[in-house]
């Protein structure tokens, strides 16, 4: 616990010795960062956090971080307006204890694993089929890496690449980013690579792994497998981030740390070919998801801010081996912020027959306090708000069946956020975690539909663990037992 009087003084030392001018909207997103919630909407990306080298990107992330860290329980007075923007609502108040009684708490007695680690939230043992993969961030370790586990809790295992690009063998671990492909049978991950030959940039490339084959968890094939002479590779950090429905292309968001002219999607055809550059142009863009049929790339444009930008599609075509994008078209309206980190997961999505897409964006303003669920044509027209606005919705994922759309909220009074399932008219709005205690985020679907995966945590969000939680009610199970950031995670279908 922080004293008043410490934390007074902290900030007053911060802000004598510290940046003499920071914008109003950089100031706004940090403060913005503080949430009420045991699930906060922290806005950290840790793909971006461990690779950034540039002392000047990486301070004002690490000084989010450390307010987030620092302030936990305090709480803050109401933020005073200044000029040219409104005051913030009240931030970091207290999380008071539960009002639900012991037998709304999911009991740990009956979990048919022993817990070696610390308290459960939930019982181990959940009763489906499939492998989660992850990825996985321990506070103050610098130790990011992919992993998979079976969906009942046993058989963790590491998703580490051996050897990197042009045979390097100077891999710290693998860094993130973990993508499925369309079977859920092999994943993309992000490595990192320590190759004076390749220049700066701490996500090398990215690299094919396989999960339901014969030797789960052993590398594939490097993607891109060419690259041009590599002058396409050199100083830039990769993230595979989306993978096409006929598994022929992965997007990756691609940046440089000095140079943002190197910044964009890049295409990267599975088998054989050189990558297509900077598709939608040479702009901060990060892959949200291809369409079903594979035509269209959904995307974020991010804002100067980093953590939210603009929803745009851009149709994608091939055409003898060359690939393309036509002009990208705004989905989201001008001011919304829609925002884009792995450690919320994709915050829009394609209905499964790719004739509406669904996102989670802020209020005209750009205030994270005011989110609405939309729907909208995919060709165009009016979203139709279907969920909100409240504070820090920042997702919305259709289920696999088309019957739902996850999102998140925080409800109760108690400082938590809840998993939502709706209707994607609007109608039979449910909130499947009211009687789970701790705070959850982030859902990501089960292949059948029948159930979300998220991260939940009693404390922080660097205290996060996986929890299974059924769409028909029934129990809540945990998945992992090693507290921690949990971003880029999903469920494939594929049984080790």
């Amino acid at each position: 616990m922080i004293e008043r009087d410490d934390l007074d003084g902290l900030l007053d030392r911060f802000f004598a010795e510290g940046p003499l001018e920071i914008a109003d909207d950089v100031i706004e997103a940090s403060l913005l960062t503080i949430d009420t919630t045991a699930q906060r909407r922290a806005g950290f990306d840790p793909r971006r956090t461990l690779a950034m080298t540039n002392p000047a990107r990486f301070g004002l992330a690490a000084a989010a971080v450390l307010a987030v860290a620092l302030l936990g329980t305090v709480v803050l007075p109401a933020v005073q307006g200044t000029a040219g923007r409104s005051p913030s609502a009240t931030l970091g108040a207290a999380i008071p204890p539960s009002n639900l009684p012991p037998s709304a708490i999911p009991s740990i007695a009956s979990s048919p694993t022993a817990s070696t680690g610390p308290t459960l939230l939930a019982p181990l043992g959940y009763p489906g089929t499939g492998t989660i993969v992850f990825a996985r961030l321990h506070t103050g370790r610098d130790d990011q890496a992919t992993f998979m586990i079976d969906v009942g809790g046993s058989r963790e295992a590491s998703l580490r690449v051996s050897v990197g690009w042009g045979g390097a063998t100077s891999l710290p671990g693998t860094g993130c980013c973990a993508v499925l492909s369309p079977d859920g049978r092999q994943v993309a991950v992000g490595y990192d690579e320590i190759n004076p030959g390749r220049g700066a940039g701490a996500l090398a490339a990215g690299q094919i792994l396989d999960i339901g084959g014969s030797s789960p968890g052993s590398p594939l094939r490097t993607i891109p497998t060419e690259c041009g002479g590599c002058g396409s590779i050199n100083n830039i950090n990769y993230v595979p981030s989306a993978w096409s429905a006929d598994a022929s292309l992965i997007a990756a968001e691609v940046w440089n740390d000095t140079d943002p002219t190197r910044d964009g999607i890049n295409l990267a055809p599975i088998h054989g070919h050189d990558w297509a550059m900077q598709v939608t142009g040479a702009h901060p863009d990060v892959p949200v998801a291809f369409s079903p049929d594979g035509s269209r790339l959904l995307f974020v444009r991010r804002s100067s801010s980093g953590s939210t930008g603009t929803l745009m599609v851009a149709s994608i075509k091939t055409t003898k081996g060359v690939i393309t994008a036509g002009q990208p078209r705004a989905i989201s309206a001008a001011g919304e912020g829609v925002y884009v980190d792995g450690y919320f997961g994709p915050a829009a999505s394609w209905s499964p027959d790719g004739m509406r897409i669904a996102y989670a964006a802020t209020d005209a303003t750009g205030s994270a306090n005011a989110m609405t669920v939309y729907v909208v044509d995919a060709s165009g027209g009016t979203p139709k708000a279907i969920a909100g606005p409240a504070a820090f919705i920042t997702f919305a994922r259709w289920s696999p069946d088309g019957t739902w759309i996850a999102f998140d909220l925080p409800t109760g009074g108690a400082g938590t956020h809840d998993e939502y399932v709706i209707h994607p008219d609007g109608s039979s709005s449910t909130n499947l975690t009211a009687r789970f205690n701790p705070g959850v985020c982030c859902g990501r679907w089960a292949p059948d539909s029948s159930a979300l995966l998220v991260a939940g945590t009693a404390g922080g969000d660097d205290q996060s663990d996986l929890v299974i939680v059924p769409v028909n009610g029934d129990p809540i199970f945990q998945v992992t037992r090693s507290p921690a950031f949990y971003t880029d995670f999903s469920w494939s279908p594929a049984t080790r």
